[in-house]
């Protein structure tokens, strides 16, 4: 005898309601972290380990994830409890495990944790070394850390808050040793918005590297010349700069121990610093045109109207990074001189399309002149030459 049919609308929503998250992996209920206390150190994002079945080998694998209120974060000086790049991170504002392509991010560690936590990790790899200057390696330009005497080289996977770059050019290192008798600390690579980041995440490693006792930026970039007189494998001084990715990484509640709520952005790139580049230039023999540089999102390449805007608005070249580093390192009190490798004339002014493989080759043809130019600038910097160990 058939059923009659009855409402299912209630008992739907109430089987919705009640009906208990699985974990697909176990095929049993997720355990949900309950909320702790305000101000709670269980309400810290914590990093715990986690069995789970690997369903391809048919065996149990140790991973390690990313959970919120469970336990104290983990000590930072025992190699073996870092988060690691294959691992679990929780999803934003969930306490749920999702998969990512690096170590606990700004995602699920607050910028502040994570920030120490790398602090500690570059620490304990390179023990007794204070950097004094910083340098942000471009596409192409990162070989310039291979100069470094006595080099410690840590992959970005390492340290919790820095992504891996996905970019060709960009190894996704940083580097710490000695150059031309300065500790320096180097990014050996960058990671983009483009590539998914929010801004916090992409001034991470300047925040980093000022945390470390850096005092001085050197940032370099590969960008296309939307000035006509900028030709493939000139270097440019970055006078100025126009954020053009309508974001910034001082969005939200400020941290008053990084900096002010309310940057001055009047110099940028410090006028003094601008000036030794120039003079370091001319002793070099090399000529150093100056200009504005533009930032964008990225990306694809500019059209011809976008950099006939760029033009009328005042930039001489364009990129798709250094914008929010620079922002960061005011931020921080950091001081920036800025150098822009020209790769290629931008659209609309050369007949070539445009390509990243292109961008590399001349960065790469280019490199000898800009390593001669950053090595005169860090030598004449102001301060103690061979500093910075402790």
């Amino acid at each position: 005898m058939a059923r009659a049919p009855t409402s299912t609308r209630g008992a739907s929503a109430s089987a919705t309601a009640s009906a208990p998250e699985l974990d697909s992996s176990r095929s049993r209920p997720l355990r949900r972290p309950q909320p702790a206390a305000r101000g709670s150190s269980r309400s810290r994002p914590t990093a715990t380990r986690c069995t789970r079945r690997d369903a391809k080998l048919g065996r149990r694998s140790t991973r390690e994830r990313v959970c919120v209120g469970t336990r104290p974060l983990y000590d930072a000086s025992d190699e073996d409890s870092r988060p690691t790049r294959t691992g679990l991170t929780a999803a934003p504002g969930s306490g749920f495990p999702c998969d990512v392509t690096h170590s606990a991010d700004a995602s699920s560690l607050s910028d502040p944790a994570a920030l120490e936590l790398s602090v500690s990790v570059v620490r304990k790899r390179a023990p007794g070394l204070v950097p004094e200057v910083a340098l942000v390696l471009g596409s192409g330009l990162g070989s310039l850390a291979d100069s470094f005497e006595d080099p410690v080289v840590i992959d970005f996977g390492d340290l919790p808050g820095l992504p891996v770059s996905t970019v060709i050019g960009h190894r996704g290192r940083l580097v710490l040793g000695r150059f031309e008798g300065r500790v320096c600390v180097a990014m050996q690579g960058r990671v983009h918005l483009y590539e998914g980041h929010d801004p916090s995440t992409v001034a991470f490693g300047v925040r980093l590297m000022r945390r470390l006792g850096a005092h001085t930026m050197v940032v370099t970039n590969a960008a296309g010349g939307v000035r006509a007189d900028l030709r493939p494998g000139d270097l440019m001084l970055i006078t100025d700069q126009l954020n053009m990715t309508a974001r910034t990484p001082l969005l939200g509640p400020n941290d008053d121990q990084l900096g002010p709520r309310f940057p001055d952005m009047g110099h940028a790139y410090d006028p003094a610093l601008a000036e030794l580049a120039r003079k370091a230039a001319t002793r070099l023999g090399l000529t150093l045109p100056e200009g504005v540089y533009a930032g964008v999102l990225g990306p694809q390449y500019e059209t011809p109207a976008e950099v006939r805007m760029l033009r009328s608005l005042g930039g001489d070249a364009v990129g798709m990074s250094t914008v929010l580093e620079v922002i960061a390192a005011r931020h921080v009190g950091l001081r920036v001189v800025g150098l822009s490798c020209i790769t290629n004339a931008a659209a609309g002014l050369s007949d070539e399309a445009l390509d990243h493989a292109d961008v590399e080759r001349v960065a790469r043809r280019a490199h000898a002149s800009f390593e001669a130019l950053v090595r005169a600038i860090v030598a004449a910097l102001p301060g103690p030459v061979d500093g910075g160990a402790q």
